[in-house]
C-alpha cells in the first residue's frame, strides 16, 4: 500500500514538473524575437555594437510617458550591414514599474507614419455619427499599438506597449501628430 502511494505520489510530482516545464515553453516561446532588430541583438558568443539616440518624449496623462528612440546596429567591422529602426519605451508613470520596450525595423516605419497620418486626419474630417464609439488602431509586428478613439464628448489617443499587462499611455488627440512627427524624423 505505501508503496503504491509512493508512486502515485512520484506520478503526481512528474505530472506537476512537466507541466511547469509546458508553462515555461509557452513563456519563452511568447518572447520569441518579432524584428530583425530583436533576433539580431539575441544573437549570443557575438560582439554587438547597438547605437541609441534619443528622438523625442511624449508626455501622456496622468505621468505617463513614451520615449522614441533611434536604434543601429551591427557588428563591429561590419558597417555595410548595419540595422536601423526604433525602439519605443512605454510608462505608465508608476516608479515601481518596467516600461515597456518595442522595436520597429526601418521597413516598418513608413508604414507607421501612413497610420498615424491617416488616424490624424480621420480625426480632423470625423463628422458626428450616430456611433458612440468610434476606435481606429494601428499594430506593429512587435505588438506595439497605436490608435485615436472618439466617444460622446471625448476624444483621445493611446500607445499600448506589448508585454504583461500591456502598458498603455493616453494621449490628447493633438499629441498623435507629435507622434507622427517624432517617428518621422
Amino acid at each position: 500500500m505505501r508503496r503504491a502511494i509512493r508512486v502515485v505520489t512520484a506520478a503526481s510530482f512528474l505530472f506537476i514538473a512537466a507541466g511547469g516545464v509546458c508553462k515555461a515553453d509557452d513563456d519563452i516561446a511568447e518572447k520569441v524575437a518579432k524584428t530583425r532588430i530583436e533576433t539580431f541583438l539575441a544573437q549570443k558568443d557575438r560582439l554587438l555594437v547597438k547605437e541609441v539616440y534619443t528622438l523625442g518624449k511624449i508626455t501622456g496623462l496622468y505621468s505617463s510617458s513614451c520615449v522614441i528612440s533611434g536604434i543601429t546596429t551591427y557588428e563591429p567591422g561590419d558597417k555595410e550591414h548595419r540595422l536601423k529602426g526604433l525602439i519605443i519605451e512605454v510608462n505608465e508613470g508608476q516608479s515601481d514599474e518596467k516600461p515597456s520596450s518595442s522595436f520597429l525595423d526601418i521597413e516598418e516605419i513608413e508604414g507607421l507614419s501612413t497610420a498615424l497620418a491617416s488616424m490624424v486626419r480621420l480625426s480632423e474630417e470625423r463628422s458626428k455619427t450616430e456611433s458612440s464609439y468610434i476606435e481606429i488602431t494601428y499594430t506593429t509586428e512587435d505588438e506595439l499599438g497605436f490608435g485615436v478613439y472618439f466617444s460622446e464628448g471625448e476624444e483621445g489617443g493611446f500607445i499600448s506597449g506589448r508585454g504583461a499587462g500591456k502598458l498603455t499611455i493616453s494621449l490628447e488627440l493633438e499629441q498623435m501628430n507629435e507622434v507622427k512627427k517624432i517617428v518621422d524624423y
